[in-house]
């Protein structure tokens, strides 16, 4: 096996970075191998807008993990990638997805390079989305994410950040299964202004 391969495959089966490891290399060893094949990626969380908007209230410009991946995505990813963002509007202190989309675009204020474009897909608070949460790239890899991306909110990770690699056909089409009842539910789709 190359020394690539290997790599790869100690990654995958890690499934866990522990508290102090740091975003940086989450995104090195995981999140940028994916990112930098695919013109598409779907995030998907619930929860994906609490953090802004937590920060926000207190003032606070640092980047957190949406204002942090879109920085990631828009120097590496391939030319003329394409970000959705699949979140609820219940974490949001009543915003609608207008003021959502705005608040975002304020904290990550980069000029498009590589992302040319980013839609957030919501629900109202009211709605229900589901739980289970998950990041793709293109239609042929995505990684559950148990805890969440929002583990990535700081340049450390403060709890530990767990994953799991989805490639086969049946893990596919669970995580686009998850995305098929959202859009079911008439979300509603807002492009972020670049």
């Amino acid at each position: 096996m190359s020394p690539l391969f290997q790599r790869s495959e100690q990654t995958a089966a890690r499934e866990v970075y522990m508290s102090g490891s740091t975003r940086e290399t989450v995104w090195n060893e995981i999140l940028r191998p994916l990112a930098t094949r695919s013109k598409r990626v779907t995030v998907f969380d619930c929860y994906a807008f609490s953090e802004m908007y937590r920060r926000d209230n207190k003032n606070d410009s640092s980047p957190e993990h949406l204002e942090w991946l879109l920085s990631k995505l828009n120097a590496e990813a391939p030319p003329g990638t394409m970000v959705k963002i699949f979140g609820s509007r219940k974490q949001t202190g009543g915003a609608g997805a207008l003021q959502i989309a705005q608040l975002l675009r304020q904290r990550w204020s980069e000029a498009p390079r590589r992302v040319v474009g980013v839609e957030l897909v919501t629900l109202s608070g009211n709605q229900e989305f589901p739980h289970d949460r998950h990041i793709t790239f293109g239609d042929t890899t995505g990684l559950e994410l148990p805890s969440g991306l929002d583990r990535l909110a700081r340049p450390s990770v403060g709890k530990p950040f767990t994953f799991g690699y989805k490639w086969k056909l049946p893990q596919l089409e669970a995580l686009r299964h998850r995305v098929t009842t959202v859009l079911a539910l008439n979300p509603t789709v807002t492009p972020l202004s670049l």
